[in-house]
């Protein structure tokens, strides 16, 4: 496992970035420590036990359970994850949620693309259907369609402005943003619970970001790369590639 670990570090954008720097977006690496990364397992872990214990509560068919549902992964709050995960816990998402303000602010003043450098936690907008701000951006981009669209209920159109609104959804402007979605996302946890089965030693890597970016072998970090409101706008123009 520990060699398909690494193996598949030699594909992540730390390894690409420096050579393909400028045909790419601006991009910045703050590193996950070992204690961070163990720090946002229990958060998730913690999200999960009190959705349980929040929808046990409730009795079925009643309006509160509706409502429940409806929510999604927004039915419990970043607040109330903090306010039930153990002080160490606490202090970790707070600390890394600083050092992602000031990378931010130096560096993306419209905001940014936040993920880890494995996967990133797209999951969660397509779920937290409790979230006004995805819906908001879900709203805009299907009133945006054209008239005869909407006539003809054209279902590709209909999709495609969802995929456009969700991503839209996923802009960070504060380390709070962030940590909010990595906390809810169940592709953020598993990656990290890999991680962390190996001890400190793949928690090793650097920070840096532009001309001065720094290799990663192995370690955890998460990936800001400079938001584009024209990528979000082309959906199709995405090319993915996956590494086994």
């Amino acid at each position: 496992m520990y060699r398909r670990k690494a193996y598949q570090a030699h594909f992540g954008v730390e390894t690409w970035y420096s050579p393909l720097q400028e045909h790419t977006f601006p991009t910045e690496h703050v590193t996950i420590t070992y204690q961070e990364a163990q720090a946002i397992i229990k958060a998730h872990q913690t999200c999960s036990e009190l959705r349980s214990s929040k929808r046990d509560s409730l009795s079925p068919g009643s309006n509160e359970m509706a409502a429940f549902r409806s929510a999604g992964l927004g039915a419990v709050t970043y607040p109330d994850v903090l306010a039930n995960v153990d002080g160490a816990s606490r202090s970790a998402l707070q600390n890394l949620a600083s050092r992602l303000d000031k990378t931010i602010a130096r560096s993306f003043r419209h905001g940014c693309f936040a993920k880890l450098n494995t996967r990133s936690p797209k999951d969660v907008v397509i779920y937290d259907f409790g979230d006004t701000s995805v819906q908001a951006c879900v709203d805009n981009a299907l009133q945006r369609l054209s008239p005869e669209a909407l006539k003809k209920r054209d279902e590709d159109a209909f999709a495609t402005a969802f995929v456009k609104g969700s991503n839209r959804a996923m802009q960070s402007h504060n380390g709070v943003q962030i940590m909010r979605i990595f906390v809810l996302s169940t592709r953020v946890a598993e990656d990290l619970t890999k991680m962390v089965q190996f001890g400190e030693r793949v928690f090793n890597g650097s920070e840096g970001g532009g001309a001065g970016v720094r290799k990663v072998v192995s370690g955890a970090s998460i990936v800001l790369r400079e938001w584009q409101d024209s990528v979000v706008e082309h959906p199709e123009g995405e090319v993915g590639c996956s590494v086994s």
